[in-house]
């Protein structure tokens, strides 16, 4: 049984998209991470250091997520 209640459907890890807040097997998300020159990069092999952000491998979740990250930085400016 999930966190949520809800019974697994696979053996294969869960990770929550940052936009769209669902839960998926990794195989349908993207992870990034923060790479050293403070820029945000895609890490397709997941073997990057650091804590990564999913992200649903759909082209409406990435806008949305590139969306967040653009509004976080300029509020760190």
């Amino acid at each position: 049984m999930t966190r949520g209640g809800q019974t697994r459907t696979s053996d294969e890890p869960e990770r929550r998209c940052i936009a769209t807040g669902e839960s998926q097997p990794k195989s349908g998300l993207i992870r990034f991470v923060v790479g050293p020159d403070e820029m945000i990069v895609p890490d397709l092999l997941e073997k990057l250091p650091g804590r990564g952000i999913w992200v649903s491998a759909d082209p409406a979740a990435l806008k949305k997520a590139d969306r967040k990250s653009t509004r976080l930085n300029s509020s760190h400016e």
